[in-house]
């Protein structure tokens, strides 16, 4: 599994260094940009449920998972250097809904304020690049648990075609102080890669971080969403996790998860 990760690796780096999208030109791109509605999805939103498959499965380690993310353009112009100013906000949560009282185990807040610009070569869209600085906090105080970090973080994304897409984002932490070890478990980056396996039915999106240690610590993340109506924005999603920093409060536990649901996602080119 160590070998075929790091071969994705690979693969998606030479990709990025020698692929170039020629779908689109750079007056169509800035057109649906400052035409697309202000307020709109910013990640996928999701609510998938399901067992882990690295333990017993009962009604404490089964639970449901979800996702709400949403993005506003605050400017219908660019600003300085070309970027656009974009306010965003995502909520993670963990719903142990199998358990008597049905309690939240988990709730993951993450407000952020982004700058994004993109980037053309020879008149054709290259990708998008997108700077910003974020909170993220599981929203507990200092008496119960509390874990919260603050950071820069800088991502370009690169559309080959209108078939596949690949993006590394790093960031790089101003205040850690509560959970001084966490980039030992989350990283300093992640690269991640989408793909249409039928077109307006099958995708899939994979996403690798490596720990900020010697070790293999880290995680990989698989979805595989299908789209049963070609006219809408609804889609039945499995989702595989293993790894380490699934959720912040218990970001120390090796997690190896797999749910399957719904979502709803952006469009697939994503101009942020």
């Amino acid at each position: 599994m160590k070998r075929g990760v790091v071969l994705v690796l690979f693969q998606m780096l030479v990709c990025l260094a020698f692929s170039q999208n020629r779908e689109l030109s750079s007056d169509t791109v800035i057109t649906l940009i400052e035409e697309s509605p202000s307020f709109t999805i910013f990640r996928d939103n999701y609510f998938i449920t399901g067992v882990p498959l690295n333990g017993e499965i009962n009604e404490h380690t089964a639970d449901a998972k979800f996702q709400i993310s949403f993005k506003q353009r605050l400017m219908n112009r660019p600003i300085l250097l070309k970027f656009y100013p974009y306010i965003t906000y995502t909520q993670k949560s963990f719903w142990n809904v199998y358990d008597y009282s049905r309690p939240f185990a988990e709730s993951n807040y993450n407000p952020a304020v982004y700058f994004a610009r993109p980037l053309f070569r020879k008149g054709y869209y290259l990708g998008m690049i997108n700077i910003g600085i974020e909170h993220e906090s599981n929203g507990m105080d200092e008496h119960n648990n509390t874990r919260s970090w603050n950071f820069l973080s800088a991502k370009y994304t690169h559309v080959f075609n209108e078939k596949m897409r690949g993006a590394l984002n790093v960031w790089l932490p101003i205040e850690i102080s509560e959970n001084p070890d966490l980039l030992e478990y989350i990283g300093i980056g992640e690269l991640s890669f989408s793909r249409v396996l039928v077109e307006n039915r099958l995708y899939t999106d994979i996403s690798v971080r490596k720990a900020f240690s010697w070790d293999w610590r880290g995680s990989y993340k698989l979805n595989v969403e299908y789209r049963p109506f070609k006219k809408g924005n609804q889609y039945i999603m499995l989702q595989w996790f293993n790894g380490y920093a699934e959720g912040l409060t218990d970001y120390n536990r090796p997690v190896n998860m797999i749910r399957l649901g719904f979502a709803f996602k952006p469009s697939f080119y994503r101009f942020f």
